[in-house]
This record gives C-alpha cells, structure tokens and sequence, in this order.
C-alpha cells in the first residue's frame, strides 16, 4: 500500500495583479497545504509577497507572470502585498487565510 504522503492537497490558485488591487484579494486554504499561487500581472510594475512565509516573485511587467510555491503551515491571517513603491499603500494587499 502506498505510504501516507505528509503533505496536503496542492492548491492552485491565480492572482491578477493591476494598478493597484489583486484579483482576488482573499485566499483561504487549511494548515499543511501545499499553495500554489500563479501571479500574472495585468498592467503595471508589480510583485507579489507575503512576508510571513518568506515568498517574493522578482517585480514583473504587465503580460508577464510568476509562480510560487509554498506550504501553509501556519494558522492565521497573512497579508500579501505588492512591495513596489507605495503600491501597499495605496491598497495593493489581499488576504491569505490558513485555517
């Protein structure tokens, strides 16, 4: 019999990132997930980030996109943000919720 796998299901999700609003701007999934977050930028200078989890896409231009992978093994309620100039500022954050 196969060998139990510690790792939850892969969750995929896509995040769009325009001037200066992620679509969408929550994403919940349950603690050991393994999370899996395509960003594509739509227009604009942008990245993608959540400092808990130490995940950062390089600063992409509109057209291009970015992946990254991570496990949410902590319970709690993370905001990810584009760190490009004033962009958090100006309300460029979401919301990862990990139950």
């Amino acid at each position: 019999s196969p060998s139990p796998v510690p790792t939850g299901p892969i969750k995929d999700f896509t995040v769009e990132g325009s001037n200066f609003k992620f679509t969408p701007d929550k994403i919940t999934v349950n603690q050991g997930d393994s999370v899996r977050i395509t960003f594509k930028n739509v227009m604009g200078m942008h990245d993608f980030r959540i400092s808990e989890y130490q995940i950062a896409t390089d600063i992409i231009k509109g057209g291009a996109q970015q992946v990254v992978e991570f496990t949410a093994d902590k319970v709690g309620s993370f905001e990810f943000y584009c760190s490009v100039g004033n962009h958090r500022q100006m309300g460029m954050v979401g919301k990862l919720t990990v139950e």
